[in-house]
């Protein structure tokens, strides 16, 4: 199976390049499953309504987030209704979800969004320990393939959870930092990271 992660789709640019080039990038790669990180999709900070609709209209299965989800408060609403994760590992009165599972090719992929705590501004969510939070969740995630978002600053700390979590998931791919760090690698107990 050929999962596609899309780490930040970035204001209107970003946006338009989803519409125009997912679609051949999904046939020529022949990638079955999409997940797309659109906390920035509104003006580069935040993901409004208006800007979700559009991406909703795309080929991506499940988007997630991160810190700048709390921009703005239109958003919450969706997080409810529609298949965009919030960070888990916060305040567990704000709206939304931090995992799902959904279902390609007869598998279960658990998709969950998870924050940072390091140099982390989180817009009042309280973001908590994602060590615990996923010490917490995994035994509940009954699925074949588990990737995790994890928007943080540090790449110490996502170095950590990476190592952490290695061969009790299937992925774990940083976000939110806006760069490559080219440190793509299958860690020594099968976890994908980078």
């Amino acid at each position: 199976m050929n999962i596609l992660v899309i780490s930040d789709i970035f204001g209107k640019p970003g946006r338009q390049a989803i519409k125009e080039l997912l679609p051949g990038l999904i046939k020529r790669e022949k990638v079955d499953f999409v997940i797309a990180n659109i906390e920035n999709a509104a003006g580069g900070r935040g993901v409004t309504p208006k800007t979700a609709k559009e991406l909703l209209k795309t080929p991506i299965n499940i988007y997630t987030a991160g810190n700048h989800i709390w921009e703005f408060d239109t958003i919450h609403p969706m997080l409810d209704s529609h298949p965009i994760l919030r960070p888990m590992n916060v305040k567990k009165t704000l709206p939304g979800k931090g995992s799902a599972i959904l279902e390609c090719q007869g598998k279960k992929i658990a998709v969950v969004s998870l924050q940072g705590e390091i140099f982390m501004d989180d817009k009042g969510a309280q973001a908590t320990n994602p060590f615990h939070a996923m010490d917490a969740l995994l035994p509940t995630l009954l699925a074949d393939i588990v990737i995790v978002d994890f928007h943080a600053e540090a790449t110490s700390e996502k170095r950590a959870l990476g190592w952490y979590l290695d061969g009790r998931i299937s992925a774990l791919l940083g976000t939110h930092t806006h760069i490559q760090t080219a440190d793509e690698e299958i860690l020594p107990k099968g976890t994908a990271y980078i």
